[in-house]
């Protein structure tokens, strides 16, 4: 059996001014060298418990939805959108859902760095990401999703959750009770914050840059 070294990272370990200085250098990096992040996964333009299937590989959901934006990414059959008692952190009424015990998320061309996403739940459940497409090769990294709501609607208590790894990601496991758990911007190469309204996306690189900066001489 491997020994595995999960890269966790507490998403509340940098203080408000270092993630808000963090995201204005990361931002002026990224537009001055032309780096680029992949664009999360939002769940708009899917019907209400449409399967996502092939809708982020440039094709079309279950119902017939799309064609959806070209990243190369797949969904299992369980993965649906869902709206109704649903808001996401930037007012759209989309997200996915596991719609069964687990749903794999693949991306052949691979990602790296980080993983993470906004969702809410009302029983436990876990994310792991892999080294080879559904759910093969290593085990990069993995996390709990803990309840951030009661068992009661209305589901409007978005959690930032994610974590580092190192290596190239192919796949994703979502692992959760059925209908209890929503995600919303999943998102490869960057971590989420924990409060969805704050400050939107950390820049790794940048946050980075600020803990390791010298302290002045006294």
């Amino acid at each position: 059996m491997k020994a595995v070294r999960k890269n966790r990272v507490a998403l509340s370990f940098f203080s408000h001014r270092q993630l808000t200085m963090a995201v204005l250098i990361g931002g002026l990096l990224m537009a001055s060298r032309g780096w680029a992040q992949p664009q999360p996964l939002t769940f708009v333009g899917l019907q209400n418990q449409e399967p996502i299937g092939n809708y982020y590989d440039g094709g079309f959901g279950g119902f017939g939805s799309g064609p959806g934006p070209n990243y190369g990414i797949t969904f299992g059959p369980e993965a649906v959108a869902g709206t109704g008692n649903v808001e996401a952190p930037d007012g759209d009424t989309v997200a996915m859902l596991i719609n069964g015990p687990s749903v794999v998320m693949n991306d052949p061309a691979g990602f790296n760095t980080a993983f993470s996403f906004y969702y809410f739940a009302s029983e436990p459940g876990e994310v792991a990401v892999y080294s080879g497409l559904n759910d093969t090769g290593s085990l990069l990294t993995s996390f709990p999703l803990f309840v951030t709501i009661p068992p009661v609607q209305p589901f409007y208590s978005w959690t930032g959750a994610g974590s580092l790894f190192s290596g190239t990601a192919q796949s994703v496991d979502f692992t959760g009770t059925a209908n209890d758990i929503r995600f919303v911007y999943v998102s490869r190469g960057v971590l989420v914050l924990p409060e969805p309204a704050s400050l939107g996306i950390l820049v790794l690189a940048a946050a980075g840059f600020l803990r390791r900066r010298p302290r002045p001489k006294a």
